[in-house]
């Protein structure tokens, strides 16, 4: 199978395309005693504005074999959007004095991808069968065009980017010695020894907002799995399903989207509002004794220099958990006819019951830069199934 589509998207403000004109509520100008409103125009038009244009390419196959016992889909797919609307308002010289539409067409992005399904079906006798099925999605955007400033290094460039990228410092470790501590470049003079160390990406021997670089890749997924086991063997019946993720990371200190200002998290500030501080913050903080660190010094005050996005912060968010496990009892028809039943099934089950990842202390499916997020739950439940 294969297929073609484009879609095209208007979501924009009204009449961008039209000069308008605006006559003020107060008088601005006063002529024979007589007051008089002023005249002026609105923002200047974009007479080339058009919707954002989405194309997508679709092609894909199914197949089944050997009367049953193996099948698979298959789909790749390739997405682009064009014509996509930017604000230029932060791309144009000053001098310009916004003689200049604010809104232009001017950005382009791409998905691309795969989705695989494989299942397996046998029936190995009259008591016994069994069913597997796993699937695997990947999806990896990047932007193709933008309005990058010329101005700006190479490695701040948005273009061959993912959305979502995260832009931080890169860490060089942690302040070792006074005399480290004395001539390498710092973001401030409150910098102490066991603080952690950036990069001076431009070589201007200071720590800016231009030596910050991309340092993470989307906190969405680029890869999506999961796998589902069933059985069923005379009157037991079990099935396991175990989800995971790849080609993720997550950020435990940085950026707060939702407030817009760079801050430690109590994943990373160990006393953070009076809190208390997490166990491995305290044994792997630096001390003079304890040089060879994992964290920064420990202090009750709030530290921006350890709080900035960086990689230093960065972790791999990939996993994999049995998202749920059952196990169920079928009544024989000769016990249900005795109770006036239909069918009865017993079952037992679990939610979350493993979680494989390299975040021991926090969950891999809970948002970057959080300053707490109530973790999914295992739980164990014992059912009954009756039908009349």
């Amino acid at each position: 199978r294969a297929s073609w589509g484009v879609l095209g998207n208007d979501a924009i403000g009204d009449f961008l395309y039209t000069q308008g004109m605006v006559l003020s509520s107060n008088p601005a100008v006063v002529m024979n005693g007589t007051g008089f409103s002023s005249l002026t125009t609105t923002a200047v038009p974009n007479q080339l504005v058009t919707w954002e244009q989405t194309t997508t390419y679709n092609g894909g196959m199914e197949a089944t074999f050997w009367g049953g016992l193996l099948s698979f889909e298959a789909d790749g797919f390739y997405k682009v959007t064009t014509n996509i609307l930017q604000a230029q308002a932060g791309q144009m010289p000053a001098s310009l004095g916004g003689n200049y539409s604010a809104i232009v067409n001017s950005g382009i992005v791409d998905v691309r991808g795969f989705e695989l399904s494989v299942t397996h079906n046998n029936k190995v006798s009259k008591d016994f069968n069994y069913n597997i099925n796993g699937n695997l999605t990947f999806a990896r955007n990047r932007i193709v065009k933008t309005d990058d400033s010329p101005n700006i290094p190479g490695y701040q460039k948005r273009v061959g980017t993912s959305i979502s990228s995260v832009m931080g410092y890169q860490s060089d470790g942690l302040f070792q010695t006074q005399e480290e501590l004395l001539y390498s470049p710092k973001i401030s003079d409150d910098v102490r020894l066991g603080d952690i160390k950036y990069k001076d990406l431009n070589g201007d021997g200071k720590i800016t907002a231009d030596d910050r670089t991309w340092i993470a890749k989307n906190t969405l997924p680029e890869y999506m799995f999961g796998l589902n086991l069933d059985c069923s063997y005379k009157m037991f019946d079990a099935s396991l399903f175990f989800q995971g993720a790849a080609a993720t990371d997550i950020m435990l200190s940085g950026t707060y989207k939702a407030l817009g200002y760079s801050d430690g998290t109590f994943f990373t500030q160990a006393f953070k509002w009076g809190s208390n501080a997490p166990t491995y913050l305290v044994e792997g903080s630096w001390t003079p004794e304890h040089t060879n660190a994992e964290y920064p010094r420990l202090t009750s005050k709030s530290i921006s220099n350890n709080a900035y996005p960086s990689d230093f912060w960065k972790r791999d968010a990939s996993y994999i958990r049995l998202k749920n496990f059952q196990i169920g009892y079928n009544l024989p028809k000769s016990a249900c006819s005795k109770l006036k039943l239909d069918h009865a099934r017993i079952y037992l089950s679990g939610t979350n019951l493993l979680t494989l990842s390299k975040l021991p202390f926090i969950d891999p499916e809970s948002p970057s830069v959080n300053n707490g997020y109530y973790p999914q739950q295992r739980v164990y439940s014992l059912g009954l199934n009756l039908t009349l």
